[in-house]
């Protein structure tokens, strides 16, 4: 008789769909083993299954003809008979409320952050009957069992609930049939009832049965088992309930859609810890909110440092206080204090006798893993903690087992059992409180083991060439690597390798100090055989010393790389004499600088090379005043950046070409070739151009006399050159934001930034930059009629300008104000008319000036 029109019901009624029994797993969150038992009758979906079934195939039990089920049922069945016990009638709802006394007494702490999802679960309550099934999931310690607890105390629920509220403590190993027992007790089930119940299954139909009538809720309280959980979903259609878990499986097993209880923000554990030791909260704020910050929010481990420090403090002594402070620092302390059990409210998940502390919460948890998923979870150590992620990829690496599905059922493993979050894609995460925790038990073996796994990893990963959006997400797991790496002297070859192509992407980002660290450290690893790599080394530390504003130590280190590479590795000569002649273009050498880009326009065979040489030779070209192939080199490297969709080069072509148009007085044009490139550098995240766009665009912004908006560009340009510590850019954006000061009659606040500018500008030495400050600075003593100061500041100029046009025809007009202001008239035309032919072959727009200037003069 089991085999009846059930069976083909579910089987067609899938076919029809084109489903697969995958797929309708999945839709239910079982397994496909589960759908196959279901559809060959060796099991009967329960009754939670079978709503979910009736849900996504639009039928009803009737239609699949589970409510004609009768007869014994199959051996290790996971259906209830449905009928109730024929000597025994519904129990009427009773005239006083049912509240369990397992229910855990009410915290004297007021619950933090948690209204919004105490509001989502009395909602989801509220509907009773099929749907009122509310899963709460989450870390141990996150809270789950306060929550449930807290819902069972609100007036709310008891008005949902007239009937009472039913609790259940579950934990690892519970006796389901001892709470099943004691439950028919608090209803009233009559002595000689309760003596012919023998079975679990008996005692859930009875209590079912014995529910039909009533309202009430029914909280189970840390589930372990799937089966567990099932076995106690016995309320009526009149009632309700909330399953705690830390298992996300079990919870997507149980609930479509489960809640997830997260940790408290960093204003709210603050709030936690300021209830529970306000005395320490109003002295020590600052350290208490980096406490809650080492806890990632736990609410558990917040509540232990709470009281903590509230027993410490009840003395006043400042003395204990402090060194609790400092004590509680220690991941060791953390995790080793503890509170007695309190019978009242024990944690189901340890033994009445247990104390309660972070240890022992986690430990319950990772002693039930297997061997090789326990070393795995320790490895994860090695991990940033969240809010970093880390890839899947990288979690495997350090798992790595004989056969790759080996680190991958380790993973699913650790995730199963709430150990690791995974957000949908392809990255995970390791709570705080975890990851120290995995931290203790990573054994120096085990470190080195994993270290080196990464390694293997990260060079894998690295010579895959990535884009900056997987290196911006895996830049976290990379630092991790490396440091450890380098602190326990790994595989120097490999970590050689892998900080070689690492080092273009921090300087991308502006992580110049960090580039360097690197770089110094790995210097010991190059040997004489290793030409090839020395060549590379001191090319990528040429680079770094430039970007940190080094530009003498640069050139030494770029030409000992070109001397290197001419030698050993002539595959990289052209982009060593690239760097290199850019280099000298910065320090004013144009002709040397030419020769070496004319040198590797010759050689260059990549986009990427070709693109460099153009737009390097553009800024000589521009700087010599030769316009019109300026131009043509600038469009050049636009177009090649924009064909071959080379970010980093696009948005520095696209701010050349913007500044070209600048230089000429069509600032409208200009602006929007600006835009543009601000728009590509801020999606790669290259810092330093950000700046010096930003800079530009501020310029633009002065020649409107937008000054609020200029200083807008240029005080966000400051935060970024402080952040990556470049003297060079530090120098001008003082300089230009000196300028708008100036320009709004702010004239204390202007020098001073004059001033700084000025001694970054000396010690960097790049010629551009020193000459500019010198003449915003110059301009700035002519308006306050210090005529010798600014004469100084111009004549300085002269000799640096050298082949730089512009500077030239700037240090020429400057000093013609300061002949007219002492009456040298004649040297003051003299002078004017050279700036102006030289503003005039630049087509400069300050040509307009200088005529408007000299015919004042007449």
């Amino acid at each position: 008789m089991r085999k009846n029109n059930h069976l083909a019901q579910l089987r067609e009624r899938r076919e029809q769909r084109g489903w697969s029994q995958q797929e309708v797993a999945d839709k239910v969150s079982v397994t496909k083993l589960t759908v196959s038992r279901w559809e060959n009758g060796k099991t009967v979906p329960h009754r939670h299954y079978r709503r979910l079934l009736c849900d996504i195939f639009q039928a009803t039990a009737v239609d699949f003809g589970w409510e004609t089920i009768v007869g014994p049922l199959p051996e290790h069945d996971q259906v209830e008979a449905v009928a109730s016990p024929t000597s025994l009638a519904p129990l009427p709802p009773s005239a006083s409320p049912t509240i369990d006394s397992a229910i855990p007494h009410e915290n004297f702490i007021q619950l933090i952050g948690r209204d919004a999802i105490m509001q989502t679960i009395l909602h989801q309550l509220s509907k009773k009957g099929s749907f009122a099934l509310t899963t709460l999931n989450g870390l141990p310690g996150v809270g789950k069992t306060a929550l449930a607890t807290a819902i069972s105390h609100r007036s709310e629920t008891l008005a949902l609930f007239p009937d009472g509220i039913l609790w259940a403590p579950v934990g690892p190993t519970p006796n389901v049939l001892a709470i099943l027992h004691r439950w028919g007790e608090l209803l009233g089930l009559t002595e000689t009832y309760i003596q012919s119940l023998h079975t679990q299954e008996q005692w859930t139909q009875a209590i079912r049965f014995a529910l039909t009538q009533r309202s009430m809720l029914l909280v189970i309280d840390d589930v372990w088992q799937l089966d567990d959980g099932l076995a106690l979903l016995v309320g009526g259609e009149s009632c309700a309930h909330v399953i705690t878990t830390r298992f996300p499986l079990i919870a997507s097993q149980l609930a479509l859609q489960a809640i997830s209880v997260q940790e408290l923000s960093a204003d709210e554990s603050c709030l936690l810890l300021e209830q529970l030791a306000p005395q320490v909260a109003q002295k020590y704020p600052e350290q208490l909110r980096l406490l809650a910050q080492a806890v990632g929010g736990l609410p558990l481990a917040l509540t232990l440092i709470g009281n903590y420090l509230r027993k410490v403090s009840y003395s006043s002594s400042q003395r204990r206080i402090s060194a609790a402070l400092t004590d509680l620092m220690s991941v060791t302390t953390r995790f080793t204090m503890s509170e007695p059990p309190i019978p009242s409210v024990s944690h189901p998940s340890l033994a009445a006798t247990s104390h309660i502390s972070l240890d022992t919460i986690l430990a319950v948890t990772v002693q039930r893993l297997s061997t090789d998923a326990r070393f795995g979870f320790y490895a994860l150590a090695l991990f940033p903690a969240k809010p970093q992620t880390f890839s899947e990829e990288a979690a495997l690496a350090v798992m790595t087992q004989d056969h790759k599905m080996g680190a991958e059922a380790l993973l699913d493993e650790l995730i199963d059992m709430g150990l690791v979050e995974c957000d949908g894609t392809d990255r995970c995460r390791l709570h705080q409180i975890l990851a120290d925790y995995a931290g203790l038990g990573l054994t120096p073996e085990i470190e080195v083991t994993a270290t080196r796994r990464l390694l293997v990893y990260a060079t894998h990963f690295l010579d895959a060439a990535p884009d900056y959006e997987r290196l911006d997400l895996e830049c976290p797991t990379l630092y991790t690597i490396f440091d450890r790496a380098i602190r326990l002297n790994l595989e120097s070859a490999m970590l050689l390798h892998c900080i070689h192509a690492f080092v273009p992407y921090l300087l991308l980002r502006g992580f110049y100090d960090r580039a360097d660290t690197y770089l110094h450290h790995v210097f010991t690893y190059l040997t004489t055989e290793e030409q090839h790599e020395r060549a590379i080394h001191f090319l990528l530390w040429g680079d770094t010393a430039q970007r940190q504003g080094k530009f003498a130590l640069s050139e030494e280190r770029y030409h000992i790389s070109l001397m290197l590479a001419r030698t050993y590795h002539v595959s990289l000569l052209c982009r060593v004499l690239t760097e290199f002649g850019g280099m000298m273009w910065r320090r004013g050498s144009l002709d040397e600088g030419e020769k070496l880009l004319k040198e590797a326009q010759a050689l260059a065979q990549t986009p990427m090379e070709q693109c460099k040489i153009s737009r390097y030779l553009g800024t000589i070209t521009h700087e010599r005043g030769q316009g019109e192939q300026e131009r043509a080199y600038l469009l050049q490297a636009l177009s090649i950046a924009r064909t071959y969709n080379l970010r980093d080069q696009l948005c520095i072509s696209l701010l050349n070409v913007g500044s070209f148009l600048g230089n000429r007085g069509n600032a409208q044009e200009a602006e929007q070739y600006y835009l543009d490139a601000l728009a590509v550098a801020r999606e790669i995240k290259y810092q330093d151009q950000i700046c010096v766009i930003l800079v530009n665009l501020a310029f633009i912004k002065r020649m409107e006399e937008e000054w609020v908006q200029a200083e807008r560009y240029l005080q966000e340009g400051l935060e970024i050159v402080q952040h990556v510590h470049s003297p060079e850019w530090l120098s001008v954006v003082l300089c230009d934001l000196g300028s708008v000061k100036f320009a709004q009659k702010q004239d204390e606040e202007a020098e001073k930034l004059y001033q700084e500018s000025l001694v970054l500008a000396q010690h960097v030495q790049r010629v551009r930059v020193l000459c500019n400050v010198l003449s915003e600075y110059g301009v700035y003593m002519l308006q306050h009629h210090k005529w010798h100061e600014a004469e100084q500041m111009f004549d300085q100029m002269l000799p640096l300008a050298k082949g730089d046009q512009e500077m030239m025809a700037l240090a020429l007009y400057g000093l013609a104000q300061v002949a007219a202001e002492q009456e040298h008239i004649e040297q003051a035309v003299e002078l004017a008319a050279r700036a102006r032919a030289i503003f005039g072959t630049l087509q400069h727009y300050k040509m307009h000036t200088v005529d408007a200037w000299l015919q004042s003069l007449q």
